[in-house]
């Protein structure tokens, strides 16, 4: 540890011009950076993502010291609500988490600044998806803090009791789903809940769509999967309560939060998550390697890469952006410079976080056999065979929220599937788009 130390130590001071002129903005040579984040920097080791990001954030203190990093936790949801009324009066913290989904409505809203001054200098050929994810008008407006896939989480263990292999399928999927019911246990869920915004269930549908050959939004984001692509989906979802009996009505109240406790509690066989939760509830159920994922099933038939192939990886992640309205932009962008370095992103890396740089897998803690790594490796895998990102419109809550009501709609009162997608349709059309 002490030579990777070094090592970030070493780097940092390359950017010892750039410091100066921070400090010389600054006018008093001390800075306050304030700093929005989702997770509160922790050091107890609770949460791992928590801890990972104090320690960052203390490293990055004890490197620069005339620079005193002021985080506040800003839940998921919260981000946008209390973002874009500050913007709105001039007022943004230094740097701000953005989650990838609602980049589009703070660009819209001037939220954030562009970043390509900040970043020309830097190798875009050492990120996954180099700049596209953030690009939007030909700026980019972020720097991704970890690349993330929605995966099929499950119990090992209660798989192998049932003399069940891991879905490939989601006909496997409702299969194994009924068979692992019981009075105390479900076997699989959707969050569908309005809570936020039907998240679990858009950012499934997003990859499935795909897998059934439909596209989500046409380059205008009218929606394109009113049709065969569509119908198979919302089919698999009716089928999955009606046929396979593998859901029940709980999928209404279920989000991402409540599918992550069930599953760590043990009254959850399986769920589709990002990846990012697969570290944090094996860690918090003491799992081992009774905790497990797959990359999402596929449809009977094959789907979008042949029989036997799963579906596609729909990638989204955190960005770290500069406020559009920051006191101190030069020292965010120096925060975002190391939160990006390998010594960092090693030790995202032990929390469940996968690196979005390929520099960082050179650490030597990638060449291990530790569980968190075989994981890591597997998600890079199947991102870079199956990858895909997407950006969402700016009015993505209004239209998540609508898919949600209407999917709901569809398991508690047997609409039908193709009377779903024709008023998912018309609803968008008329109350988002108009």
């Amino acid at each position: 540890m002490k030579h990777r130390l070094l090592r970030a130590v070493a780097l940092m001071l390359m950017s010892t011009f750039l410091f100066s002129l921070v400090l010389a903005s600054s006018g008093s040579g001390k800075i306050k950076l304030t700093f929005w984040h989702l997770f509160k920097a922790d050091p107890s080791g609770k949460e791992p993502r928590a801890y990972a990001l104090w320690k960052s954030l203390d490293l990055f203190e004890r490197i620069y010291p005339d620079i005193k990093v002021q985080q506040e936790q800003v839940p998921w949801g919260q981000i946008e609500r209390r973002l874009i009324p500050m913007a709105a009066v001039g007022e943004t913290p230094d740097v701000v988490h953005i989650f990838s989904i609602f980049l589009a409505q703070h660009v819209e809203a001037g939220t954030i600044a562009p970043l390509d001054e900040y970043v020309k200098n830097w190798d875009p050929s050492d990120w996954f998806l180099g700049w596209d994810p953030a690009t939007i008008d030909g700026k980019i407006w972020g720097v991704p803090e970890e690349y993330r896939a929605v995966v099929l989480e499950y119990r090992a263990d209660y798989l192998e009791e049932a003399g069940l292999d891991v879905p490939k399928t989601w006909h496997d999927v409702g299969i194994a789903a009924a068979k692992l019911t019981t009075e105390t246990r479900r076997g699989f869920s959707i969050g569908a809940s309005l809570k936020d915004f039907g998240d679990n269930l858009n950012e499934l549908l997003a990859p499935v769509i795909w897998d059934a050959g439909g596209e989500v939004f046409d380059e205008d984001f009218r929606l394109k999967y009113n049709n065969e692509a569509g119908l198979k989906v919302f089919k698999m979802l009716y089928d999955l309560m009606y046929k396979y009996h593998a859901i029940d009505e709980t999928v209404i109240d279920d989000d991402y939060n409540t599918i992550h406790q069930a599953l760590r509690a043990g009254t959850l066989a399986m769920g589709t998550l990002g990846f990012h939760r697969v570290g944090t509830i094996r860690k918090q159920g003491n799992f081992g390697e009774n905790f497990q994922f797959t990359p999402l099933p596929s449809f009977q038939d094959g789907g979008l890469y042949g029989s036997g192939k799963p579906a596609p990886a729909f990638i989204f992640n955190w960005f770290f952006s500069i406020g559009k309205y920051a006191k101190h932009p030069e020292a965010g962008m120096l925060l975002i410079q190391w939160m990006n370095d390998r010594v960092v992103k090693t030790e995202y890396a032990k929390a469940g976080l996968l690196p979005p740089r390929y520099s960082v897998y050179e650490d030597p803690w990638f060449r291990g056999d530790a569980i968190q790594v075989r994981d890591l490796v597997r998600l890079k895998d199947y991102i870079r065979d199956y990858g895909k990102p997407l950006i969402w419109p700016p009015w993505t809550t209004d239209y998540w929220k609508i898919v949600a009501t209407e999917t709901q709609k569809m398991w508690l009162k047997k609409q039908s599937p193709e009377e779903t997608l024709n008023i998912i349709e018309k609803r968008y059309n008329e109350e988002v788009l108009r």
